[in-house]
């Protein structure tokens, strides 16, 4: 089993791409409230985590300076797992979906005048 925790709809969409064909199928879908409950929860679900259920974490980096920066001040009086993934995306998930430039365009159909 697998815990998905997210800040909103889109983060939990990537999220799962992002888990797709890893083995965990029919992830426990928890979040969507803003990184403000992520935060809080860290420490709750590393200690699940290190109990042996995996846990899938996204956030974004938002207005924290580096990513570094942000793990050291949610992990620091929490023991992190294997079983814990925790990914920031650099600033927002927005830009890592537009990243893909190609795909973006597939999606949104050809916007040439």
């Amino acid at each position: 089993m697998c815990v998905v925790m997210t800040e909103d709809e889109l983060s939990e969409a990537v999220a799962l791409k992002l888990l797709e064909g890893r083995g965990l199928e029919n992830p426990q879908k928890l979040g969507i409230s803003g990184f403000g409950y992520l935060k809080k929860s860290v420490e709750k679900f590393c200690k699940a985590a290190n109990n042996g259920l995996n846990v899938f974490m996204l956030t974004d980096l938002d207005q924290t300076v580096c990513a570094p920066l942000l793990i050291a001040d949610w992990f620091k009086s929490a023991t992190k797992s294997d079983k814990f993934l925790f990914r920031v995306a650099v600033r927002e998930v927005e830009a890592w979906v537009m990243a893909d430039r190609q795909a973006f365009a597939d999606f949104f159909g050809d916007f040439k005048r």
